[in-house]
């Protein structure tokens, strides 16, 4: 499993990184986590809802270690989960929008963003943002 995540954050990162290369910004912020996040969330032209679903995000990765949650724990647990999972719908659909691209291009972006970043990287068109 570990080497599946692994691969997977490896993937992410190349193609954010080529991804960023195209669109004139530069490649290293590619390797910074939450930099990154907060890149495409100002190219989808919302870097207000970065502000909202990092801190949920992080909250989401302290109470998930937690061994005996309580009710409390759980709701809060809950609660930013659904937070980070709307803002990413919402990034997910202004990118899409930013870079001129279709509806599906958008719902592609929600599940499979490092191999939809790649192809918009190495699609023969230009694709800007707006």
């Amino acid at each position: 499993m570990i080497y599946i995540l692994g691969t997977m954050g490896i993937v992410m990162i190349v193609s954010r990184w080529f991804f960023f290369k195209k669109q004139n910004i530069e490649p290293w912020k590619a390797l910074i986590p939450f930099y990154s996040d907060y890149i495409l969330f100002k190219m989808a032209g919302i870097p207000n809802y970065f502000y909202i679903s990092c801190p949920c995000f992080i909250l989401m990765i302290l109470l998930i270690g937690n061994t005996n949650p309580s009710i409390m724990d759980s709701l809060c647990l809950l609660i930013s989960e659904a937070v980070v999972l709307i803002a990413l719908i919402i990034r997910s659909y202004y990118l899409g929008k930013a870079l001129q691209q279709s509806m599906g291009i958008s719902f592609l972006l929600f599940f499979f963003e490092p191999f939809v970043l790649l192809y918009l990287t190495f699609k023969k068109e230009d694709v800007q943002t707006a």
